[in-house]
């Protein structure tokens, strides 16, 4: 499947798009210092979601994504340190957030804000009553990505 808005950039930087919301999930998962189950699951519920739901422009994106979700995730969570991976995660989205200016100013405003708001859905999924809508100050700074633009 070939993505519209890839063409011109190269494949690191693909790459880098890809494993994006990944990155959003285990950076957002793991400001409390914990990576839960349910964070996880809605994190993959999500992006299955969106490869419908989403702007038309990034449905393209977000299958590409869900083929390699599951194993981007368990690879970036077997390699957490709560410590140490934070810095990493946010470094490498950052990255993502040059890349983004090169899709276009429409692409890149619906891909940022997609990967915005799945930050702030992973937040809410653990915490709060009865496991929803709990948002400690930590994820909360942490959703706003202000590493992507």
């Amino acid at each position: 499947m070939a993505i519209s808005f890839f063409s011109g950039l190269t494949e690191q930087e693909q790459n880098q798009l890809l494993l994006a919301p990944s990155m959003v999930t285990v950076l957002v998962a793991g400001a409390d210092q914990n990576i839960d189950k349910k964070e996880k699951d809605w994190a993959t519920k999500l992006v299955q979601f969106r490869t419908f739901t989403s702007d038309t422009t990034l449905h393209d994106y977000y299958e590409a994504v869900d083929a390699r979700f599951a194993q981007d995730l368990e690879t970036l969570t077997a390699n957490w340190d709560a410590t140490s991976t934070e810095g990493q995660l946010a470094e490498e989205l950052g990255k993502v957030g040059e890349i983004l200016p090169k899709l276009g100013s429409e692409v890149a405003n619906e891909l940022r804000e997609s990967l915005r708001s799945l930050a702030q859905h992973v937040a809410k999924a653990s915490g709060g009553f009865l496991g929803m809508g709990g948002i400690d100050s930590r994820e909360s700074s942490v959703m706003k990505l202000e590493m992507l633009g």
